[in-house]
């Protein structure tokens, strides 16, 4: 077993708060609930009064932002403690008390109320701020630049390395290298594997194998191409006679029956059908070869031979010396890489101007060692800290204990306050091996012992639990030492209908029952469930306290490793009706919620593939069964409606952006409500609004585009970074009173009054790692990295000792986070054999040397009832610990709504009136609400869909699908093209790509082509004068124009009044009285979206695009059929709500503005109707002022 040189040392003294000098280097072994922040703060008060040292001297470091804003509140309310117990004279406080004893007053009070006032001033950081302060207010002395962008994320960076790694040394191999390369499963993939596999510091590691030259493969490509060639040039006249001597029935059936003489043949075919050859041979070759043959030929029959065995024979040891070369050269590369990757992460972080948290920490620690002022920055810093402070110490590296060790000598005080057996952050760059051997080197070295967290009862039964064996954390240096009630007159008992429950509870499961069909985790989450339902169904029969209040959900956590075992314990809390929150500190793109998301966001990219679309209409956003979307292809309408809803949410997201598209696309479609009734509807809508806004933080941060920003949500998705960052993190979804579900890292610096931890993780190490860390015993414990299967299985032991020692100090952590009773899942459970929990209770049945294969086939061999006796001898040593077997089918839990917390909101006493709400031309014509979007033509009656043109039609413009789709389509050529640029529709519009996002055949183009220069030919009329929308530039032109105005409350009679009143000057609209609406009573805002706006010689028109099909004829188009449809679909108020938002604009806008000599008119190009020659699908009008006048007053007053 590994472990690395230590002194003997006597048992670690307590620490003694008020009389332990403060000086030189000290370390303070905190065991678990101990009250490391209190001693840490009150260790600040004595440096402040007894070596009267400025706040701002005294440097206090700890591990995250929570725990520096926690540091910072205790300590400024020891301070304010310490002067009113000052001002008084005397205190309960027993350090307190003493420095009254020894500090005069006139000396205290001044240094106490100095350091309130400038307490802004105080030194307490992370780790990483400590380091950037550094950097920053001594960059001459440092070396930093001036000007660095922090970044909290470097993947995306290590992924643009990797892949132009892959381009630089694949893209130009041998056709045979890379054909292996990839048959073995080597891609870009597998060096963002060996990036996570070395950890944030893996220029710290040394790397083994040591690279070397690579071997030239030249002479054995040569043999085992030329091998190949001969198997080639062979086989076809040799295969029939092959088939023959398999089919003999010489040969044993084992080796050669009729369906594997099938797959030999069609596999041989395949192999030397290829162009390339590889060296990775298929499944059997081997029985195309002699030793094969001669084995598997039965009794009293002759080996077969055949020449073309021999030829198989030379290549299958070519291809084995071939594979023996590659292997080697993908090793090298794999060696190379790293030092790649460091080269090229400092130089690409330099030229951007970007800092990762981790180079705050190498830069200071290099400008401490190696820079030429590093005396002189030295001597700063010692200047201004005094003191320090180490909080979490246990969680330290050598560069952060280095850099301490070097501002800090033996003449200023340095305190380092940790617990080995809480060291679990090895992950995130923590090393063990630091603080072990920084512990040899310290002044003294003292504990804290006494527990204020736990009951009694509790760590009496820990202290059974983890003193039954000896190296209870598997390496000698790091021992458990038996906890001592901080509090033994204030119990925290669970009690259970008036008995007073064990603290620790040991729940037995046996997933290899005979009668036991269901998988090991339901099982566990079974298990567990019924014990929480068994105490909150208790508690609800006021039968079960702690203490003497009654059990709540929130009072209970359970304890899990990953984010799956954390939704299968909420499921199956769900399934009873418990409350639960998952707090797991897991990514939020890991969960399901994002896989909606991205087809969601794949289907808005290519808005008219129905396969697309379906997808998407199966997820919760829609929550279409597979009957239902099957029955969308029947029905026509429904499934255009479908369509174009999402082009209508593509065209949002291409000219609004995400977050604006994302939040129609929620109200629209009812999102919130729909996810709210599903089960875990909290969970899944509070991740859908976590991605929406990290999508819109990358959209704004990149300026990435639709196509970009999906491409990033999707790598996202695939990542399997270890490291996730704080704005990534699963969000609580709820703070009501529920059953909190957290993983043990997250939990670490908690606690709970009850705890369950179900789940043990197996210490072997995965037979797919392609590196792991150690450290080399034989080489002063230093860090490394084996590369390739030799390496790591040379290593195993090493490699293993040191992940089932880290997931004993995860099970310590995880069992000391109860206050009052902590439960445990242990049986007969598969893959647990290696685990955590068997090393500490079955590591005594051992009896040989330790070994973690020695362990799992001691507990393998173990029968449930073996392992339950052992539990029973555990508990007879303690009263404290029991033993449970429950297979009761959990109970249904009701928590009633009346123990949650009331909350009212505020009344509004004026109140809202009904009508008031956002209205538009839609609302007011279709008689219900339609959120306001560009006017794209929707009508029920144009329900043909891309795809159904007539084959044996001519395609004209006439026959052009109809509806909302092809609406959209055409008003988008519209709004990108240059209307005064001859070629802006070949250079801005890709109008094939365009025809087929829509969903039309490319056989439009031509069409589409002639429509487009009709239109911008076409004539039209203002007044005496005619012009063509080709002489428009487009820096005259706004197209999609949004407005709102406020809009005074209106009826459908107020509409008709204002038309059948006004001025008659107009022979299309005089009889257009605005009949047949029948909204409802509307007030608030008016919203819309004009198609064109544009400026002419100082006059200013309006144009709206429409699609309507109106008939196969020019003819169909012209003045009296154009009124009628303008009057049935009510156009004309369409329009008069467009003039009377762009006369208050100009009004606003331009000084001198008047109606009558600057606003041209309205034109409404039905489009299939313009000949580019005529008037024909062209409508004009110009209301007159006092129309305008009256619409402005009825309208908005």
């Amino acid at each position: 077993m590994s472990s690395i040189a230590i002194k003997e040392t006597e048992s670690l003294p307590q620490f003694d708060l008020i009389n332990t000098p403060l000086s030189g280097h000290i370390l303070i072994e905190a065991s678990a609930g101990t009250g490391k922040t209190y001693t840490i703060s009150r260790l600040f008060l004595r440096l402040l009064l007894e070596k009267e040292y400025l706040p701002s001297s005294i440097l206090v470091v700890t591990f995250t932002e929570a725990a520096a804003s926690e540091l910072k509140e205790r300590i400024y309310d020891i301070v304010k403690k310490a002067l009113k117990a000052y001002s008084c004279g005397s205190s309960d406080d027993p350090l307190l008390k003493s420095l009254i004893t020894r500090i005069d007053s006139e000396k205290a009070l001044p240094l106490l109320q100095n350091a309130l006032y400038n307490f802004n001033t105080v030194s307490i950081h992370t780790i990483h701020g400590f380091c950037q302060k550094v950097l920053y207010e001594n960059s001459f002395e440092s070396g930093a630049a001036f000007e660095s962008t922090i970044i909290t994320d470097q993947n995306s960076l290590i992924q643009e390395i990797v892949h132009d790694f892959w381009r630089i040394n694949f893209y130009s191999e041998k056709p045979s290298f890379l054909a292996y390369a990839i048959n073995n499963g080597i891609s870009p993939n597998t060096f963002l594997d060996l990036t996570r596999a070395a950890g944030r510091f893996f220029q710290n590691l040394k790397v083994i194998p040591e690279i070397t030259q690579s071997e030239d493969s030249s002479r054995q490509e040569t043999s085992f191409n030329q091998s190949f060639q001969e198997l080639k040039s062979n086989w076809k006249e040799c295969r029939d006679s092959i088939l023959k001597i398999f089919e003999s029935g010489s040969l044993k059936g084992t080796k050669y029956s009729q369906k594997i003489i099938q797959e030999l043949m069609v596999s041989m075919n395949t192999m030397l059908e290829s162009d390339v050859a590889d060296p990775t041979l298929f499944k059997r070759f081997e029985n195309f070869t002699t030793p094969v043959l001669v084995n598997s030929t039965k009794k009293g029959f002759t080996p077969p031979e055949h020449h073309f065995f021999l030829l198989c024979d030379k290549h299958a040891e070519y291809a084995e010396q071939l594979r023996s070369c590659f292997d080697n050269r993908i090793l090298q590369l794999q060696i190379s890489f790293l030092s790649y990757l460091n080269q090229e992460l400092i130089s690409r972080k330099k030229t951007r101007g970007q800092l990762f948290f981790d180079d705050l920490l190498r830069n200071v620690h290099t400008a401490l060692t190696s820079s030429k002022q590093r005396g002189e920055l030295i001597d700063k810093l010692r200047e201004t800290y005094k003191a320090a402070l180490i909080d979490e110490f246990q969680d330290t590296d050598s560069v952060q204990y280095q850099i301490f060790s070097l501002i800090f000598d033996n003449n200023l005080p340095l305190f380092m306050i940790g617990d080995p057996k809480q060291s679990i952050y090895g992950f995130r760059g923590a090393d063990i091996f630091t603080y072990l051997q920084a512990s040899q080197k310290v002044s003294a070295r003292y504990t804290l012992l006494k527990n204020y967290r736990s009951d009694p009862s509790l760590l009496s039964a820990l202290n059974t639990l983890f003193l039954r064996s000896d190296q209870q954390f598997v390496h000698r240096d790091i021992e458990y030492t038996e906890a001592i009630p901080g509090k033994p007159d204030s119990p925290q008992q669970v009690i259970i209908d008036e008995v007073i429950q064990p603290a620790l509870k040991f729940i037995l499961v046996d997933d290899q029952a005979s009668d036991k069909k269901t998988d090991k985790t339901t099982l566990i989450c079974h298990s567990v469930t019924s014990e929480i339902s068994e105490l909150l169904s208790k508690s609800l029969q006021d039968k079960a306290f702690i203490t003497s209040r009654k059990i709540n959900p929130s009072d209970i956590a359970v304890l899990v490793r990953t984010n799956r075992e954390a939704e299968a314990i909420q499921q199956s809390l769900s399934s009873v009706h418990i409350p639960s929150v998952i707090d797991s500190g897991s990514s939020v793109f890991e969960t399901e919620d994002a896989l909606y998301l991205e087809r969601f966001l794949t289907a808005l990219l290519e808005p008219t593939r129905s396969e697309l679309i379906n997808a998407v209409l199966a997820t919760p956003f829609f929550g279409l069964n597979a009957n239902a979307i099957e029955n969308l292809a029947s029905n026509q309408q429904e499934w255009e409606n479908y369509v174009s809803k999402f082009l209508h949410y593509h065209e949002l997201w291409r000219d609004y952006g995400f977050m604006y598209m994302f939040r129609n696309f929620l109200a629209q479609e009812h999102i919130r409500p729909k996810l709210l009734a599903t089960e875990q509807g909290e969970r899944h809508l509070t991740n859908i609004l976590h991605l929406s806004e990290l999508l819109h933080l990358q959209e704004n941060q990149k300026q990435a585009g639709m196509t970009n920003l999906h491409s990033w949500f999707l790598q996202k998705i695939t990542d399997n970074t270890i490291q996730v960052s704080d704005e990534e993190i699963l969000r609580l979804e709820s703070d009501k009173d529920a059953v909190t579900i957290l993983t043990i890292h997250k939990s670490k610096g908690l606690e709970y009054p009850i705890v369950f931890c179900p789940f043990w993780h197996n210490s072997e190490l995965s037979s797919r790692a392609i590196a792991c860390t150690f450290h080399d015993p034989d080489s002063d414990n230093v860090p490394v990295l084996a590369i390739g299967t030799e390496e790591i299985g040379r290593n195993r032991q090493l490699i293993e000792t040191e992940i089932l020692a880290e997931n004993m100090r995860l099970l310590y952590v995880a069992l000391t986070r109860a206050k009052a009773l902590c439960y445990v899942v242990w049986g007969k459970i598969r893959g647990e054999e290696s685990s955590a929990l068997a090393y500490l209770l079955h590591k005594n049945l051992i009896e040989d040397d330790f070994s973690l294969p020695a362990l799992k086939e001691k507990v393998k061999s173990l029968s449930f009832e073996q392992i339950r006796q052992t539990l029973l001898e555990i508990s007879n040593q303690n009263k404290s610990i029991a033993v449970l077997q429950n297979e009761d089918e959990p109970k249904k839990v009701l928590i009633p709504q009346t123990d949650q917390k009331q909350l009212a909101c505020l009344k509004l006493e004026s109140g809202v009136p009904e009508s008031w709400k956002i209205s538009s031309f839609s609302s007011l014509t279709k008689n219900h609400y339609i959120p306001e979007s560009p006017d794209y033509d929707f009508s029920p009656e144009f329900n043909d869909i891309p795809g159904n043109d007539t084959e044996n039609e001519d395609h004209t413009i006439f026959n052009f699908p109809k509806g909302s789709v092809a609406g959209t389509f055409l008003h988008s050529i519209f709004e990108q093209i240059d209307f005064s640029d001859p070629n802006s529709i070949q250079e801005k519009v890709d109008l094939e790509s365009l025809l087929d996002l829509y969903g039309f055949d490319r056989s439009w183009k031509p069409v589409i082509s002639k429509l487009v220069n009709d239109t911008l030919n076409a004539p039209l009329k203002d007044g005496s004068d005619v012009f063509r929308l080709s002489e428009i530039p487009d820096s005259s032109c706004r197209k999609e124009m949004e407005f709102y105005f406020p809009l005074k409350k209106i009826t459908p009679s107020d509409l008709t009044r204002l038309f059948s009143g006004q001025l008659q000057t107009d022979l299309f609209s005089s009889d257009y009285q605005a009949e047949g609406l029948h909204f409802s009573p509307s007030a608030g805002f008016m919203k819309g979206y004009i198609d064109l706006f544009f400026e002419r010689d100082g006059r200013f028109f309006i144009i709206d695009w429409k699609s309507n099909h109106l008939g196969n004829r020019y003819e169909d188009y012209n003045s009296e059929s154009l009124k009628e449809t303008m009057k049935s679909e009510h156009y004309i108020l369409q329009y008069h709500i467009y003039l009377t938002a762009i006369d208050k604009y100009l009004q606003l806008r331009y000084k001198g503005y008047s109606y009558e000599k600057n606003f041209g008119g309205v034109y409404y190009i039905f489009l299939r109707g313009i000949d580019g020659k005529s008037d024909s699908g062209v409508y004009f009008d110009r209301p007159s002022a006092e129309m305008v006048k009256r619409l402005r007053e009825v309208l908005i007053g």
